[in-house]
Parts: C-alpha cells; structure tokens; sequence
C-alpha cells in the first residue's frame, strides 16, 4: 500500500516532467498550440454532434418523448460526471434519478445501466481516433484510406476495453499508434490536454 501511495504521489511530477521536456523541444510553440486547439475543437464538435444529430433522433424515434426532458431529468449525474470525470463515479446518482424520478424498474436500470457504463463509450472512441489521426499529421504519417479504415475499427473496438477511470484512454491511444507504426513522440502533448478534453465531454459522452 505504501509503494501504490508512492506511485500516486509522483506521478504528478513525473507527467509534468515528460509534458515540460516536450514543450522545451518544440521549435514553433504558437503552431503546436493552433493545432491542440483545433484537436480540441475536433472532439467537442463530434460529441455534440453525436449527441443533437444522432442520439436524440434515435430516443425520439423509438419512444417517442422529448429527449430533452429526459436529459434534463440527469442534471445530477452529469454534473457528478463534470465534477469526477468518471462515468462509473454517477452511476449510483443516475441510479437514484431512474429509480425515483422516472419510474423505471430497478430490475431494468440495474441490468442495462452497468452495462452500458462500460461499453457506451462513443466519446472514447472519438478521442482515440482523433488522437491517432492527431499524432499521425503531427509526425507526416501517410494516411491512405484504408489506414482511416482500420484506425476506425480499432479505436470503436479498443474503446469497449476503456475502463471507466480518468485518462484510461491515453494507454489505449498509444497501443493504436504503436501497432500502426505511427510515431509516439508527440504522445506527451495530449497528456497537457488530456484532463481538459476528458473533463469537458464525460458528461455528455459516456455517462
């Protein structure tokens, strides 16, 4: 217990160390955050996207109900999802909404909602194409059509495995890259935003 205490303790000095010796070796700092910012731009459109384009047709479509009631009725488990960046962290708040709020049998929510919990992870899956695509054009790796392709299946495959605990998915963006031959050593620039974008689109993505 003392040597995982350890680990947690310096594991903050250790990724501010890997994240200061990349930024020391960046030669045009102005164009590196350009495109972090348009990466972060790329990921909050594509949640939000998926959210008002496609999940909200789909709900309506089979229940025919405002989703947008229905979403309002989890102000809780979302903001319990901002505020912990853990899907598994408002299961229990969302529990409590299904259960006394909307009147779904708890034989039903207790069944689907761990499930989905680990395995409704399309914002996952955006983040861990979008890094690869990311690290790709920051290093010139050829894209062809059919390296998208696979990136594709792989991160939507790979993002089922993610478990529901913050920055989980930087471990799985760097086994894509590496079994697609990609370069890593721009891998430490989505550790500085990794909290930020994770943050930002939990609420709204996985929970």
């Amino acid at each position: 217990m003392k040597m995982v205490k350890g680990v947690v303790w310096i594991t903050p000095l250790g990724i501010c160390s890997i994240i200061a010796a990349k930024i020391v070796s960046v030669t045009d700092i102005v164009l590196v955050i350009s495109q972090l910012g348009w990466f972060i731009a790329t990921i909050l459109i594509g949640v939000f996207l998926s959210q008002l384009i496609i999940l909200q047709p789909v709900y309506y479509f089979f229940v025919r109900k405002n989703p947008f009631k229905y979403y309002l009725a989890f102000t809780q488990g979302t903001v319990t999802a901002f505020a912990t960046a853990s899907a598994a962290a408002a299961l229990p708040v969302n529990f409590n909404v299904l259960d006394n709020d909307l009147k779904i049998h708890s034989s039903i929510t207790r069944f689907v909602m761990p499930i989905g919990t680990n395995i409704n992870m399309d914002g996952t899956a955006l983040f861990l194409a979008s890094s690869t695509v990311f690290l790709a054009q920051m290093t010139g790796f050829n894209l062809g059509t059919g390296t998208i392709l696979t990136i594709w299946v792989t991160s939507t495959i790979m993002s089922f495995s993610s478990a529901s605990v913050p920055s989980a998915a930087l471990v799985l963006v760097l086994m894509i890259v590496t079994s697609m031959g990609i370069p890593t050593k721009d891998l430490p620039l989505l550790f500085a935003i990794d909290w930020l974008v994770l943050t930002m689109n939990r609420p709204v993505r996985d929970s």
